[in-house]
């Protein structure tokens, strides 16, 4: 079932939404949907397991969002000019650390990133 969510119905609704001015097919948007449940996994899941059980939440957890930022900062290659967009990236990791570890899991994590990459998608298309 939590395979489903994260795969299928975000997929389904980005295709839906954006109709046929996408590119993105079917398989390529549950890849998408793929990367950011791995994200989830590695960044909040390993790293920021981690770090806050090592240096505790606060510490742990910022930590963990300036790891998040650091490949995301590699955007900066494609155009310098959407510098901007590195505070919102790593303000998105501390949030998404801080939701980690409130619940306990990395699902409520990899929903919420899959929402949002799906709203910057229909927005941006």
């Amino acid at each position: 079932m939590g395979e489903l969510l994260l795969f299928s119905i975000p997929s389904l609704i980005y295709l839906a939404v954006l109709g046929r001015r996408s590119r993105l097919g079917a398989a390529e948007a549950r890849k998408r949907q793929g990367l950011m449940v791995g994200e989830e996994i590695l960044f909040r899941g390993l790293i920021g397991g981690v770090l806050i059980r090592r240096l505790g939440f606060w510490v742990g957890n910022t930590a963990q969002a300036v790891v998040f930022l650091l490949p995301h900062a590699l955007l900066l290659a494609v155009d310098p000019r959407i510098w901007p967009i590195l505070p919102v990236q790593f303000l998105a990791g501390w949030m998404l650390g801080w939701l980690r570890h409130r619940s306990g899991s990395v699902l409520p994590g990899a929903l919420v990133h899959a929402a949002v990459n799906l709203l910057v998608g229909v927005l941006v298309a």
